[in-house]
């Protein structure tokens, strides 16, 4: 298992070079706060900070970042005398401290720090002051491909130039473009680096039907920037039949019962309610850290990426007239755990017409194929569309347990976390931080080592699908050395029935 790494408020040692602060610092007037469309943005939007005193000035650059990017934040704070400062980062409702610092003599100062995913503003304070500078705007730009082929419309066998189009630019970054060979699996075909426009052209051979391709941005560890997919591109020869027709409509009006109220756990989850202590595994993606140990399966249009500052499963790119076909899946590799506790903040919005997908969220054998069923699943979470329940349940060879927890509001807005306890001898599950169900005895008990899986379930790969998109905020997970506080919820929680099985 992989050790929990630390996430503080991250940042560099500050820059104190003599070419840094001598250069000029233009004037930047105070911005309110993080701004950003909540749905789009993961719900990682801050209120505006209160007001204070501000004096000096203060610029990030650049500008407009891809999360994780390096940026160098220069400025002064309006008075003259080397002093200590504090950089800060306001985060939700509070300014927390990223890093400390000292001023020149000209009252100039300099920090690098990893561009964050959140639109969560920038100041320098003045410590026993009460003043601080303006707040600097933090513009995190998710990635984009485009895709133009000539011909348009190729026939089987003839060749075809493939230009895809980076965004933001950033030239000679390494763009490879690889080739779908099974839903798990993608071959090389080619590496071009990107031009100053973010481009790259690739000579590729029109199949029979469809050829689906995807392109990996590479990393840029200079900058700080990690590898980055594409959603996969349907290359269609001639003659050959798109599936179903994609999504052009707007999402139709959820009744209010889905819709309300408009709950959120916020801070408070499981894992410290329940005195679960430090986390020995955690995944978060606040600085576009790169998928790593998690792996991909996809049979349609859909991908798996670090977006919005979180791990992102989601059917296809979006946009109207997309396809969003398929099942994708995010699985964590490694040896997992038989025993532990596991709990995951997450939802699951979505847009435009269509079915809906069924989402899930599970804990797998090890070794598990990654598109597979298995008789041995620990379900957190499974529900589909906009409702207001949610189903987890366990099977264990042939016999199987599930529950239905009634009052959980799954929409567009709002986050849960979905949490569940394996010992010995029995299971727990929870919901925001409450015991929703219990099943005592070894029978449910597989003692198999799980790892944890997301995923979105499509009925086929050819029904054309309501664009989903699976945001996690973050994963841990902890052993059982200690005994935790919820057996006060487990002596009054439903036990889960037997008989209905979730694991597929």
């Amino acid at each position: 298992m992989r050790r929990r790494p630390t996430h503080p408020v991250r940042a560099l040692a500050p820059l104190v070079t003599t070419a840094l602060l001598a250069a000029a610092v233009p004037a930047l007037a105070a911005h309110p706060g993080s701004g950003g469309d909540d749905a789009a943005r993961g719900s990682h939007a801050s209120a505006a900070p209160a007001a204070q005193a501000t004096r000096g000035r203060i610029t990030l650059t650049p500008r407009a970042y891809i999360a994780g990017e390096t940026l160098t934040i220069r400025g002064t704070v309006g008075a003259r005398g080397s002093r200590p400062i504090m950089l800060q980062r306001y985060m939700r409702d509070r300014y927390l401290d990223a890093e400390r610092g000292r001023t020149t003599q000209a009252g100039r100062f300099g920090f690098r720090i990893p561009g964050p995913g959140m639109a969560t503003p920038y100041s320098v304070q003045l410590p026993g002051t009460g003043l601080r500078t303006p707040n600097a705007p933090v513009t995190p730009v998710e990635q984009t491909f485009s895709f133009a082929t000539t011909p348009s419309a190729p026939r089987a066998g003839q060749a075809v130039t493939l230009r895809v189009t980076s965004a933001p630019a950033r030239p000679g970054r390494p763009l490879t473009l690889l080739r779908r060979t099974s839903p798990s699996s993608w071959a090389k075909v080619a590496t071009a680096s990107a031009d100053a426009q973010g481009a790259a052209t690739f000579g590729v051979t029109a199949a029979a039907g469809d050829a689906v391709y995807r392109v990996m941005a590479g990393a840029m560890p200079g900058r700080g920037i990690s590898e980055y997919p594409s959603y996969p591109f349907y290359l269609r020869s001639r003659g050959s039949e798109r599936a179903g027709v994609a999504n052009a409509g707007a999402v139709p009006v959820t009744p209010g019962a889905a819709r309300a109220p408009y709950t959120q756990p916020g801070p408070v989850n499981a894992g410290n309610t329940f005195d679960w202590g430090r986390a020995t595994e955690s995944h978060e993606w606040e600085y576009g850290e790169p998928l790593g140990a998690w792996r991909e399966y996809g049979t349609g249009s859909g991908r798996v990426a670090p977006a919005y500052a979180m791990l992102t499963v989601e059917s296809g790119p979006g946009f109207y007239g997309a396809d969003d076909l398929g099942t994708t899946r995010a699985t964590l590799s490694g040896r997992g755990s038989a025993y532990g506790r596991w709990e995951i903040r997450m939802r699951a919005p979505h847009w435009q017409d269509g079915p809906d997908y069924r989402v899930k969220a599970e804990l797998v054998p090890a070794g598990t194929a990654p598109g597979a069923c298995s008789p041995h699943t620990v379900t957190f979470a499974d529900f589909t569309g906009y409702g207001n329940s949610v189903d987890l349940g366990v099977s264990n060879g042939s016999r199987a347990w599930a529950h239905s927890e009634r009052g959980v509001v799954t929409n567009r807005d709002n986050w849960h976390t979905y949490a569940v306890e394996v010992t010995r001898n029995r299971i727990t599950w929870f919901v925001d931080a409450k015991v929703t169900a219990t099943l005592p005895g070894r029978a449910a008990v597989s003692g198999k080592a799980l790892v944890p899986r997301i995923s979105l379930i499509a009925p086929d790969d050819t029904t054309q699908m309501r664009h989903t998109r699976i945001g996690m905020d973050w994963l841990r997970s902890w052993g059982l050395e200690r005994p935790g506080s919820a057996a006060a919820g487990q002596r009054r929680a439903p036990q889960p029935k037997a008989g209905r099985d979730l694991s597929c």
